[in-house]
């Protein structure tokens, strides 16, 4: 952020439940402010079991977790006074600063290869086709096909048309990793790379 003036900044993609509102709007806040409103929300409700256990909720509850995490977030970045009485969220008169407004969200989600140990179908739930929608950003796993990334694309722009929404209006993103070396050439950067 200190090193560039046009770039936007933003994080892959957070498990939205595992997190605490107020002190997730704080660093959101801060954030926007040290990048100067640069920062680009990644967000999704997870797929691993283990992620709830660690915080005590169970993944059952990931999509209203979520659902409720961007409306509680909305609320602390946009009021003074925040207030928020949720199923699993509750907070009262809080102020955070800076506040900066919600940044733009991009929600994660879609088919991902099946894990043996976790449960979620190939392909991409009605809620998260809604979320995504609804945000009009979408943030495609890394952890799919180019054919299920190309459906689930189709699939979202078809129903965001159900929701009375601009498919068009719909962007799309796609999450991948990158192995960056200190290398001179492109034969050194490729030899780096698969010692790692």
């Amino acid at each position: 952020a200190g090193l560039t003036r046009r770039v936007n900044l933003g994080n892959c993609i957070l498990v939205a439940p595992g997190g605490e509102p107020v002190v997730l709007a704080k660093e959101i806040g801060s954030l926007q402010l040290l990048c100067e409103g640069r920062f680009k929300l990644g967000l999704g409700p997870g797929w691993h079991a283990k992620e709830y256990e660690v915080v005590g909720a169970h993944i059952s509850e990931r999509g209203p977790r979520t659902d409720e995490m961007i409306e509680a977030l909305e609320v602390l970045l946009t009021r003074e006074r925040a207030s928020y009485q949720g199923t699993y969220y509750r907070f009262e008169d809080v102020t955070i600063v800076p506040r900066t407004g919600m940044p733009d969200v991009w929600i994660a989600g879609g088919s991902r290869q099946p894990d043996p140990q976790e449960k979620d179908p190939p392909v991409m739930a009605e809620s998260v086709k809604r979320r995504i929608v609804k945000a009009g950003r979408w943030l495609a796993r890394a952890s799919g096909t180019h054919e299920w990334v190309k459906r689930d694309w189709q699939e979202l722009r078809a129903y965001a048309k159900t929701m009375g929404k601009d498919a068009d209006s719909l962007v799309c993103g796609l999450c991948n990793f990158f192995h960056f070396v200190d290398a001179k050439t492109h034969d050194a950067a490729v030899a780096i790379q698969q010692k790692s």
